[in-house]
């Protein structure tokens, strides 16, 4: 695969930089990429050397290490370091071990634990005072929404059913049209973890207060969370659920319109996960291949822009003190990051022909599809979001550049970003022939 062969051309530079834990990575995602050519044992029985993954799970696993090693490498240097990338190397674990899980209760457990190394981020290492409220609203939202899921796992195991992937490929009798009741119960848990627009507001403050890593691994994984949910009960159930696809253009719309009013670079990137993630729910319960494909597409494409546009602000936060979009001004002169900024900003955005792109063009057939006046909704909502991150570029980068700021990238963080960039555009070239 594409992303194979850019990892050797880049062995060499990652050896020097990351040291050990990067030789680790690089020999993982090098046997996940043998797997994509054929060598592994993925076939018909999904089983990878222990693990049970079909090309979806695989996906995110890849996307896991790719996130939160380079999360663990932008807090390098950091107050405590070390128990940092404990607690990202943890949190790889639990994702891993919930994305090749076929256990029903086990599944379960991993996706509520996976949360867990991020509250300990938040609270030890968050840089506001308000970081208890945040870890507050944080784990509300967890627990509550989880309590319908953990009672309907419960009598899934009471009844004998703990295989998972047994659901999506149809070896139970049960993976036909399932109760609104219960399927709404399913849904919440997962809606919460997305977020989708109504369940959103301890994102932004969870955002606000994480250090960079943190919101580089809570924006480009733990939200995929609720995305991956969602998609494995659309593959084993069949339900209506047109009010949520409409809430879900409804949110993408006012979230996209919120960002063009907001003036921290970080709340705006996080209403910006809240608008995309709302438009890939609602394609993936319009359950058309276009919605599905588009979903996924844009989980993909997001888990990797997202991480890679806080990180970018953090290195200009780092430069200038302040996260305000109207006082991140004057880089006009200074290429590298601009060119990063603009990069990033037309990947999310969905600027052709990159791959979030052919996302929002699929949710948009999609949505079309199944609710003519919702597509008015998500016009408006992908006009609002090009706006505003084209303002926001013109706000930061054509204005005047205030004195004592350094004009320069160190090797680790064009490091860092650079490969985030070669890893997205490695993707889309991959995934175009979904």
């Amino acid at each position: 695969m594409v992303h194979v062969g850019l990892a050797l051309v880049w062995r060499e530079f990652m050896w020097r930089e990351a040291g050990v834990s990067s030789k680790v990575m690089w020999m993982l995602l090098t046997l996940a990429g043998l797997n994509f050519m054929g060598t592994g044992e993925v076939g018909p029985s999904r089983w990878f050397y222990g693990l049970y993954l079909d090309p979806v799970g695989l996906m995110f696993v890849l996307l896991s290490f790719i996130v939160v090693h380079f999360s663990a490498l932008a807090t390098k240097g950091a107050n405590r370091a070390l128990y940092k990338e404990v607690l990202f190397h943890v949190s790889l674990l639990l994702l891993i071990l919930m994305f090749s899980t076929d256990c029903v209760l086990g599944y379960f457990l991993l996706f509520e634990a996976s949360v867990v190394p991020l509250y300990f981020l938040i609270l030890y290492w968050g840089g506001q005072y308000e970081k208890v409220l945040s870890n507050y609203y944080f784990l509300l939202f967890s627990v509550v929404t989880s309590f319908p899921l953990f009672m309907i796992v419960c009598e899934l195991v009471n009844e004998g059913n703990n295989h998972f992937f047994s659901f999506i490929y149809g070896a139970s009798s049960g993976c036909q049209h399932l109760d609104l009741w219960i399927g709404l119960g399913v849904l919440v848990a997962f809606m919460a973890k997305l977020p989708v627009y109504g369940l959103h507001s301890w994102l932004p403050k969870a955002h606000v207060d994480a250090p960079v890593g943190g919101s580089m691994v809570l924006a480009g994984i733990l939200l995929k969370l609720g995305g991956y949910g969602v998609l494995r009960m659309v593959q084993a159930y069949s339900m209506d659920l047109s009010f949520l696809l409409v809430l879900g253009i409804w949110g993408y719309m006012v979230t996209a319109a919120m960002c063009m009013r907001l003036v921290d670079y970080k709340v705006v990137v996080a209403y910006s996960s809240v608008s995309h993630m709302s438009i890939a729910f609602s394609g993936l319960i319009s359950y058309y291949i276009w919605g599905l494909t588009g979903s996924f597409l844009m989980m993909v494409g997001h888990g990797v822009v997202s991480p890679l546009m806080f990180y970018l602000g953090n290195l200009w936060y780092e430069r200038v003190g302040t996260r305000g979009i109207g006082n991140m001004k004057g880089s006009k002169m200074w290429f590298s990051l601009g060119a990063l900024f603009l990069l990033t900003f037309l990947f999310n955005i969905g600027f052709p022909p990159f791959m979030n792109f052919f996302a929002e063009v699929s949710l948009f057939f999609s949505v079309l599809t199944s609710f003519t006046t919702c597509g008015a909704l998500s016009f408006f909502g992908f006009c609002f979001s090009g706006v505003c991150w084209l303002n926001i570029f013109v706000m930061m980068f054509h204005s005047k550049k205030p004195e004592g700021i350094p004009n320069y990238l160190n090797s680790s963080e064009i490091f860092v970003a650079v490969s985030l960039v070669i890893y997205f555009l490695a993707f889309s070239v991959s995934l175009s022939f979904l």
